[in-house]
């Protein structure tokens, strides 16, 4: 019985070993940065962004994260460098959102953070760290952030939906292919981050637990530029 046991446990950690990584792949850039809602300058770098609401999405599949603010944000360097375009370190902290003019800002979350959150509905991001329960006295464990409130409805009715609406079978018995799930998508059409030659573009999610209808201002910040949003 002890040589079963092994050989199954051997199996299943090499099931796991294997299982496929999850990276950050952003999406699709548009050609220009001023095709975005909004657009600036940092340097001679051009950045557009496009504030999502809640909603991210990859080809015909949209999803919502209820607890996150999303921003498509794209980058270019000056068409005369094409290839040439020295690398961009991007760091997630160079990026910040204000609120009606607020003086707090909120920094992106790690995408790896959505995803379990997504996965996870009972585990829930707040600003700045993660909330968590655990089996602590009062059940619950906070670390950097203040109790967990409920996210208040408001969102105007027919907002896209938490998965994307399946579509008939394929005629002539085609197997179709599994569909992704949404924490892969918030992971892998994130702004990618470290060293990136643009242009490259992909999605930043910030933790909001408000009413989106409460929202009159809302500006994006990298470095030296603004990007208003609304």
């Amino acid at each position: 019985m002890r040589v079963i046991a092994l050989v199954l446990f051997g199996a299943l950690a090499s099931a796991q070993t294997h299982q496929p990584a999850v990276y950050a792949l952003g999406t699709t850039p548009k050609d220009k940065a001023d095709e975005y809602e909004t657009h600036a300058k940092s340097g001679d770098l051009e950045i557009g962004a496009e504030y999502m609401v809640h909603s991210f999405s990859r080809g015909e599949a949209t999803f919502v994260a209820r607890d996150y603010l999303t921003v498509e944000v794209a980058l270019y360097s000056p068409k005369d460098q094409g290839n040439a375009a020295p690398l961009l370190d991007i760091d997630y902290g160079d990026f910040q959102l204000t609120i009606n003019g607020k003086k707090i800002a909120l920094t992106p979350m790690n995408p790896y953070t959505v995803a379990t959150t997504l996965d996870h509905p009972d585990w829930q991001p707040e600003r700045p760290g993660i909330e968590a329960t655990a089996g602590t006295p009062n059940g619950r464990v906070t670390l950097g952030a203040p109790p967990h409130t409920p996210l208040p409805t408001g969102d105007p009715p027919g907002y896209p939906r938490t998965t994307p609406v399946p579509k008939p079978d394929p005629p002539g018995g085609i197997e179709r292919q599994p569909r992704a799930s949404a924490s892969q998508i918030a992971v892998e059409c994130s702004l990618p981050d470290g060293p990136q030659r643009p242009s490259f573009s992909g999605f930043l999610y910030f933790a909001y637990s408000g009413n989106t209808k409460s929202i009159k201002s809302l500006v994006l910040h990298y470095r030296d530029a603004e990007l208003k949003l609304r």
